[in-house]
């Protein structure tokens, strides 16, 4: 699209945002009268493989439609820029929330209640993602907006669809500008290891902590390199990870966060079957979905334990014939 063809069609209202790709306005498109947020992307600071990416996933996120998935309308492309046409999203950052403060001014944590809402929010825009093939490799606070500008909103939108990460990866930043998106992989990402969809629930995990917390990391420590948390990340089988829950932590909670950031990720939940958990589903009655590792475990248990009752059972009967 050519710049005069960029003015024709939209008009500038406001900049909503600089960051690694490029900038984001919100304009008000003169052709279908909508307002929207626009993200133009210099090609310059993008790989072939990453331009290859963001014009795949934008094809398959021009068809999505969910409540917590932001609304992709168009793409645009000329030689020296892509420009992404989106739903403008009038809340702001998630992060936000962490630095709620009670009427003293002193910080406020998010209820139990409250964080469940979100997450569950969230949750559902990655189950709907995984169910297309899409691993979004990027959940953060920075890349999850409230719906609206409200101290009492729950409701969220994912943007920023798997660039991200690769970009800082690729670009091997400082410690200060990758750890943004560094400290909320998974650790077979951090690794660079084979990765699955469950990469993007690790990540869910953490914010739900911040969530319950004012927004304190599990595991990244204040003054950490990029260095030292890679390795810590790396040996995570060695080394496990040692959480610490507060007071706003409940039972069900603790079991549900460590089900989200559970090494490695077999022993992880998916999308669905967190959604399945009683933290979420607010119904203490609910069983506790168990894990794939904990459902193989069982089979395979229970795989032995019929065994024994057969050899049980053809002793016994070998011990009348003989006695007879």
């Amino acid at each position: 699209m050519p710049l005069e063809d960029f003015v024709e069609v939209y008009s500038v209202r406001d900049l909503l945002g600089v960051g690694a790709f490029g900038v984001v306005l919100q304009v008000k498109n003169k052709v279908t009268n909508e307002r929207s947020a626009l993200k133009i992307i210099p090609k310059e600071k993008l790989s072939k493989h990453a331009l290859s990416i963001l014009k795949n996933e934008s094809t398959i996120m021009a068809q999505m439609r969910h409540p917590s998935v932001v609304a992709f309308k168009r793409i645009f492309e000329n030689a020296k820029f892509i420009i992404l046409e989106m739903e403008l999203i009038r809340g702001g950052q998630l992060k936000q929330v962490f630095k709620r403060v009670d009427s003293d001014g002193k910080p406020q944590a998010m209820t139990d209640l409250e964080a469940s809402k979100i997450i569950k929010s969230l949750l559902e825009g990655v189950a709907y993602i995984h169910e297309r093939s899409i691993i979004h490799r990027d959940i953060k606070p920075e890349n999850i907006l409230l719906t609206e500008a409200s101290q009492s909103c729950t409701e969220v939108k994912i943007i920023d669809f798997g660039l991200s990460a690769e970009f800082n990866l690729r670009l091997g930043k400082d410690a200060t500008e990758k750890a943004g998106t560094l400290i909320y992989m998974a650790p077979e990402q951090v690794a660079l290891e084979n990765y699955s969809k469950k990469v993007d629930i690790w990540p869910v995990g953490i914010i739900m902590y911040q969530l319950l917390t004012n927004g304190k990391h599990p595991c990244f420590n204040k003054g950490e390199s990029s260095n030292e948390y890679i390795q810590k990340m790396r040996n995570i089988d060695s080394k496990p990870l040692k959480w610490e829950f507060n007071e706003n932590f409940s039972e069900l909670a603790k079991d549900f966060f460590l089900k989200l950031c559970s090494y490695p990720p077999n022993q992880r939940y998916d999308a669905n079957r967190a959604l399945m958990h009683p933290w979420l589903t607010r119904n203490e009655r609910d069983e506790i979905p168990l894990t794939r590792k904990q459902e193989i475990l069982n089979f395979a248990r229970g795989i032995d334990l019929r065994k024994a009752m057969r050899v049980a059972y053809f002793t016994s009967q070998m011990k009348l014939q003989f006695s007879n």
